[in-house]
């Protein structure tokens, strides 16, 4: 079996928002990001149901280049 888990990554749950000045986003400059603690709970029973030796567990994740450095 494959077990697929989608992780995103979010603004801290602490970080201020800015709003750029054309409005359009918030300022990414100076946020820190992190997995998004749902995404947390669904890779660690992910990953107890491969210690169990049932499954593969697949990362996803859709976003810009800073997805690639999410560290598990």
């Amino acid at each position: 079996m494959k077990v697929m888990v989608c992780l995103k990554q979010v603004p801290h749950q602490d970080a201020r928002l800015d709003i750029r000045e054309d409005s359009t986003w918030i300022k990414e400059d100076s946020i820190k990001f992190e997995i998004n603690s749902y995404d947390n709970y669904a890779l660690e029973e992910a990953l107890r149901i491969k210690d169990q030796g049932e499954a593969e567990v697949v990362v996803v994740s859709v976003g810009p280049d800073r997805d690639e450095t999410i560290a598990v």
